[in-house]
């Protein structure tokens, strides 16, 4: 049994071969196709996102529509927490390859850009935390310092309208060297669409018209996506300038109790960012929903070796 285990999982520290041309090619994306991501992610959702609010406002929202969001919603998040942040950035848990395909693919369907993009981005984040060269600090845009409303703005969406800098491969060395995972990085954009096309389907199935085609990729789509969005974004803003930071750490973290909540337990950053490789961040009275999950996983024999912060 823990022999087909292993054989299924995704380790930590998993050495695969590399398939031709694999560095070559992973995570690489045109400028063009970048920028497209972030003016759909920014604008696009948003105009979406108030063509929805208006439309309730004067016609109301079935429960129906409120159910897809909700539940497209939570699915997406965990895969954006779960995956692409604690399992496949920091691997802080094995994985049964099954379920780490499904986090992959739930976070890729949650719009945030390329799968290798996101995953070597925050990479660099943490390799220099609130300094030069961290994409999305409110301290610094490159090498210049910013002062505090620009540095908001900055880190919580203006970053990803400049210039990417190029991935690294040996950043995601580990991931690049697998083509299931580069083959969901290059789908990324795909995998995005059909996030919108399932509940607009599942709109169509409930309501058996346009109309109810529309509203499914509305709710379960377009306003998810912005929900999502500006959950992550604020880990990147809100959780490095308010809040409360752990006594002699070096960087400008922070724990903020609301984005904790809503964040399903990122917003408990000062903590991550003490501990990045654990698997949990929430401290004592801190609810972290993302580690909840990853225990009922473990439960189920999916998820297993769980890294912790070490005792004092």
């Amino acid at each position: 049994m823990h022999a087909d285990r292993a054989a299924s999982a995704l380790q930590p520290s998993e050495k695969v071969p590399l398939p031709r041309n694999a560095l070559a090619i992973a995570g690489q994306h045109s400028a063009a196709a970048e920028f497209i991501f972030a003016i759909f992610a920014v604008i696009g959702t948003g105009a979406g996102t108030a063509l929805a609010l208006f439309y309730a406002a004067h016609e109301g929202v079935a429960t129906f529509y409120v159910a897809l969001y909700v539940s497209f919603l939570l699915v997406t998040a965990i895969g954006v927490t779960g995956g692409l942040h604690r399992l496949f950035t920091h691997r802080s848990f094995k994985s049964n390859r099954g379920l780490a395909i499904f986090l992959a693919i739930a976070g890729t369907a949650a719009g945030q850009g390329f799968f290798l993009r996101w995953v070597y981005e925050h990479r660099l984040h943490h390799r220099g935390t609130d300094q030069p060269g961290d994409p999305h600090t409110p301290y610094f845009d490159g090498d210049r310092p910013l002062g505090a409303i620009e540095g908001l703005l900055h880190s919580h969406v203006l970053w990803l309208f400049k210039p990417r800098p190029p991935i690294e491969q040996g950043t995601i060395l580990d991931l690049a060297g697998d083509p299931l995972w580069v083959a969901i990085d290059r789908w990324s954009a795909w995998i995005t669409a059909v996030g919108v096309l399932v509940p607009a389907l599942l709109g169509y199935w409930y309501d058996s018209t346009l109309h109810g085609f529309v509203l499914g990729a509305l709710w379960g789509g377009i306003v998810r996506m912005f929900t999502m969005y500006h959950i992550t974004w604020s880990v990147n803003s809100v959780c490095h300038f308010f809040g409360s930071r752990t006594a002699g750490q070096k960087h400008q973290a922070t724990n903020f109790p609301l984005v904790g909540l809503i964040a399903l337990g990122e917003g408990w950053h000062s903590n991550h960012h003490e501990a990045p490789a654990s698997a949990r961040h929430g401290g004592p009275g801190q609810i972290d929903l993302t580690y909840l999950f990853l225990l009922a996983m473990r439960r189920c024999g999916l998820v297993w070796d769980l890294r912790l912060p070490k005792e004092g």
